[in-house]
């Protein structure tokens, strides 16, 4: 009867004894994979690769594969990512203790970033940037010591002055003396003296010449025009002429009046070889006319030719 006490009492000590209670942990498992080009097959590194709805993520490496571990078993979306390619996704299942593996391939794509509005306003005088003619170097106007007038080639163009004494008429003290080659500049004639490019050139005095091949024209008022050897007080004319383009550009006009006009011109410019080294530029221009008084009429052409090199 003691016996059996003591094995009674034994026993209920035995299952009062505290014990270590181990909690549960979830089960984990690790999803791996690789991402390559759709087009080429290369393995793509650094593309993001993200778990939806987790903090776990990662970045392939050089050989494009991914490795993220201590996934807890569940269903996921899988999704990676790169700069100028299409994102994919990608459903998944994780088994605790397994390796869950999903290969992508992306294919390249646009990026169409923010729109970029850009507005301006377009140029609406004639002021000209520079000269030549007073100084000999380009200088503004406005630092020029002396009286010079520009008619830049804006004002030839929407003007259609085709002739030197149409481009008169927008110079203060500048005026048409007659009807041929016949200038006055502050009150002194200047029938024939003029420069092109700066250098003194001899014209006829029957007709004013006709400008297909002048960029602009620049008038030096008074004294000045002594740097350039015209002993004339009143000033001189300096017509710049048009210069070769490395673009090939071609512009054709002509056109008709009354008494027989007629007038037409074209300019030609661009490259001459592939090195865009040698330029070309040639502009023809006519001008004939009658008018309703006997021997009036007259007829004037211009072909005027021009190369530059530009060396490398």
């Amino acid at each position: 009867m003691r016996g059996t006490l003591s094995l009674f009492l034994a026993s209920l000590l035995f299952l009062a004894a505290p014990r270590p209670v181990h909690a549960q942990q979830p089960a984990t498992g690790t999803v791996t994979g690789r991402v390559t080009d759709a087009d080429t097959g290369d393995p793509l590194p650094g593309v993001n690769v993200a778990l939806e709805g987790t903090q776990r993520g990662g970045a392939t490496g050089a050989d494009g594969r991914f490795r993220l571990t201590g996934v807890e078993a569940g269903d996921y979306t899988l999704t990676v990512s790169f700069l100028g390619y299409a994102a994919q996704q990608r459903d998944i299942s994780v088994e605790g203790g397994q390796t869950t593996s999903a290969d992508f391939a992306l294919a390249p794509s646009k990026i169409e970033l923010q729109e970029v509005e850009v507005t301006g306003r377009r140029a609406t005088t004639y002021d000209a940037d520079y000269s030549f003619a007073a100084t000999k170097v380009a200088t503004r106007p406005i630092n020029v010591p002396q009286s010079i007038s520009i008619v830049p080639k804006e004002v030839i163009d929407d003007q259609q002055a085709y002739t030197l004494n149409d481009v008169t008429r927008n110079v203060s003290g500048v005026n048409t003396f007659s009807g041929y080659n016949d200038l006055t500049a502050r009150g002194f004639r200047n029938s024939s003296t003029r420069l092109i490019n700066g250098l003194r050139a001899q014209f006829g005095f029957w007709h004013a010449p006709i400008l297909p091949h002048v960029e602009r024209v620049e008038f030096i008022k008074g004294p000045a025009s002594a740097l350039h050897g015209n002993v004339n007080p009143g000033g001189t004319v300096n017509m710049v002429t048009k210069k070769p383009l490395s673009e090939a550009r071609q512009a054709l006009s002509a056109g008709a009046g009354s008494y027989g006009s007629y007038r037409a011109t074209a300019d030609f410019t661009g490259p001459v070889n592939d090195e865009r080294s040698l330029l070309y530029r040639l502009n023809v221009g006519y001008d004939r006319s009658e008018t309703f008084r006997f021997l009036q009429g007259h007829e004037s052409y211009i072909v005027a030719p021009s190369i530059s090199f530009l060396p490398s």
